[in-house]
């Protein structure tokens, strides 16, 4: 089901609720995301995605958010508070400068 604004509403795949009385829909699709504007993407990572990992690349920081279908990952210059770029993927093989930073628990 769609409302009018554009977003799906009802439940997610995962039985969160979503639609137009939030002020994002919680089961946003990867279509809906790169509609966003950076700063709504931003906002909506930092209340609905699922922080994975950090990593540091030549002068910027990157962080690694999971998402209902897709992953977003927010470039910032070191240090720095303000988003500079958001690349948003959806095939695993984006996750690969990542593998080397997960440590599995001992007998795992």
């Amino acid at each position: 089901m769609r409302s009018g604004g554009g977003f799906a509403t009802g439940r997610g795949r995962r039985g969160e609720l979503c639609g137009p009385g939030f002020a994002f829909p919680f089961c946003m699709t990867f279509a809906d995301f790169k509609a966003l504007h950076q700063r709504s993407q931003t906002e909506y990572l930092a209340h609905h995605g699922h922080r994975l990992a950090e990593r540091r690349e030549d002068s910027f920081d990157l962080t690694l958010f999971a998402v209902a279908g897709f992953y977003a990952e927010t470039w910032r210059s070191r240090g720095e508070e303000a988003v500079l770029f958001i690349h948003v993927f959806q095939k695993p093989a984006g996750l690969g400068d990542y593998l080397k930073l997960v440590q599995l628990p001992h007998g795992l």
